[in-house]
């Protein structure tokens, strides 16, 4: 659910994902990269909502862990975005941090623009446009890579924020336009059983909030 966040962020903090998973399956604690993040293999920022994937066991995280590096797991988000956008294409643009503290990640538009930036990772994004409405677009993401806030930075790079990012988009105001969190959901994950191989395909229905704004931005 939006507004909690995956793993704790500093010591001590109780009602995340990372205490939940340990509370139902005490067998994931020292699995995975991190103490702090039991199993987990595909974090959500707080504010977005949608599909985590994590593992039970070393064996099953190591095996998906490949699956990611490979691009073999393939991530899909739903988001409402300012503008109306094309019907669909490709952003293909690395991206970085300015450290580690940073709130933020850079979109690296060229080399000279790199300079100073740490981080750099290769990113790709593809979209379509399932719905435009005056001002706004309902967006369909796709990719393949898992770069921090990729999806956010590059939406705003190309000049289309998603709705509600304070930190890539619009200085937020009072209006009905403005909602309590970025409208961004990780609607499905495709990937391959660690064990026997087959194909997994897990979907999250869109949520009620994202639901309520689009049926708002219908009556305009």
């Amino acid at each position: 659910a939006p507004g909690r966040p995956t793993h704790p962020l500093h010591a001590g903090e109780r009602g995340t994902v990372a205490n939940g998973l340990i509370a139902l399956y005490p067998e994931m604690e020292g699995v995975g990269f991190s103490p702090k993040e039991p199993g987990i293999l595909h974090r959500l920022d707080r504010d977005t909502s949608g599909v985590l994937l994590a593992a039970r066991t070393d064996s099953a995280f190591e095996k998906l862990r490949v699956e990611f590096e490979q691009g073999r797991v393939v991530k899909v988000y739903f988001a409402i975005v300012h503008g109306r956008l094309e019907p669909e294409g490709v952003i293909s643009r690395p991206v970085a941090t300015r450290g580690r503290r940073s709130r933020r990640v850079e979109v690296v538009r060229d080399e000279f623009a790199a300079r100073g930036l740490r981080g750099y990772s290769p990113a790709e994004t593809h979209y379509s446009t399932v719905r435009t409405y005056p001002g706004f677009s309902f967006v369909r993401l796709r990719m393949t890579t898992g770069v921090r806030h990729q999806l956010r930075a590059h939406m705003a790079f190309l000049g289309h924020p998603v709705v509600g990012d304070t930190v890539y988009g619009r200085t937020p105001r009072a209006s009905r336009h403005q909602p309590e969190r970025h409208l961004l959901h990780a609607s499905e994950l495709r990937f391959f059983h660690p064990l026997q191989g087959k194909p997994i395909r897990i979907r999250s229905p869109i949520p009620a909030d994202m639901r309520s704004f689009l049926k708002k931005l219908s009556r305009t």
